[in-house]
């Protein structure tokens, strides 16, 4: 086990543990195993008072519309794009670099 851990920078008693893990469940029990949530997630998941939620909620629906009109502006941009190709390709001209 010191060999492992050292190898793999992995504390003894993980290995440990993983070991025991496997010899009553199998190498499945490995898969499934969960570790708890570090700091930084359950910092991340506290809840936010009312009021800031509100504001960052607005802030969202006000960066997702302007990120669909973006969408939709891309989409024309291309749609042009590919009209004014296949017109120079109708007339034998070659497509332009930019």
């Amino acid at each position: 086990m010191h060999q492992l851990s050292v190898k793999y920078n992995i504390s003894e008693s993980a290995i440990c543990t993983w070991a025991k893990l496997v010899e009553r469940n199998g190498f499945e029990a490995l898969a499934s195993h969960k570790s708890r949530p570090s700091k930084t997630y359950e910092r991340m998941v506290k809840r936010l008072p009312k009021e800031e939620y509100e504001k960052e909620n607005e802030r969202l629906r006000k960066e997702n519309e302007r990120l669909r009109l973006e969408n939709l502006l891309l989409k024309k941009v291309r749609a042009l794009v590919e009209e004014r190709e296949a017109r120079n390709r109708a007339i034998g001209r070659k497509p332009s670099k930019n």
